[in-house]
């Protein structure tokens, strides 16, 4: 439990989630995992996956009166755990 307490508080101070907290409406998020950072894709680059790396695509949308979250993760196959 104080693992998964521990876990859950150092994703909380990821810079990354900030862009995310301010968004009230449909987007788009994609970030690439990097030396374990998590750092975010160009929009120009969105759907360009690299089998060497990972990454988490998070889709916000409109869900009745709020809004939906599908939260995906992308592992390439030549991914390693320091990529």
């Amino acid at each position: 439990m104080v693992c998964l307490i521990l876990r859950e508080e150092s994703g909380l101070q990821e810079e990354a989630w900030c862009s995310v907290l301010n968004t009230h409406c449909p987007r788009l998020f994609v970030w690439r995992v990097e030396k374990f950072k998590i750092r975010p894709v160009n929009e120009n680059d969105y759907g360009h996956f690299f089998n060497g790396d990972s990454y988490i695509v998070l889709n916000i949308y409109s869900k009745g009166r709020g809004l939906g979250y599908d939260v995906h993760s992308w592992v390439g196959s030549k991914s390693t755990p320091v990529s």
